[in-house]
């Protein structure tokens, strides 16, 4: 007879920032789902991720507000479908968080970021965002890229 898995743990709250501290936040969640993905930006990036709900994200710097009305004054970077919304740091280039293109309500975490985080502890699942829909040159989705675009 197997073990049973073990209890999922209580959601505690993590502080993250970007490398500088320029990006600030903090989260609440048990990290029970935590991702690494192989499309070409997050394998270029090294993220890995945890998806959060809206309630659960606590931006300090820049504020929610200005994360809502396009204020920040970070680097917003979109690719591939123009949805998803990758927010870097304009000093040092961390990505701290995203909005995932599939997920409205949701934020995706960079867990890299987080305070006391034992990396080597974490389950990290492999998502294979590589086979995900592309927008083609005409708008149209391939399951391909074309020429010339990136895929991811």
């Amino acid at each position: 007879m197997s073990p049973s898995p073990p209890p999922p743990s209580e959601p505690k709250t993590y502080h993250g920032s970007c490398h500088c501290g320029h990006i600030r936040f903090s989260i609440v969640s048990s990290l029970p789902d935590v991702v690494s993905c192989d499309c070409s930006i997050c394998t270029r990036r090294g993220a890995l991720i945890q998806r959060i709900p809206d309630a659960d994200f606590h931006p300090v710097s820049p504020t929610a507000a200005s994360l809502a009305d396009g204020t920040h004054g970070l680097i917003e970077y979109r690719h591939n479908t123009m949805v998803a919304r990758d927010y870097i740091c304009p000093v040092c280039g961390i990505l701290g968080y995203r909005r995932p293109r599939l997920g409205t309500g949701v934020w995706a975490i960079n867990v890299r970021c987080l305070e006391g985080v034992e990396l080597d502890g974490l389950s990290v699942r492999k998502v294979l965002g590589s086979q995900l829909s592309v927008v083609g040159k005409d708008g149209g989705e391939g399951g391909k890229a074309v020429e010339g675009e990136k895929k991811g």
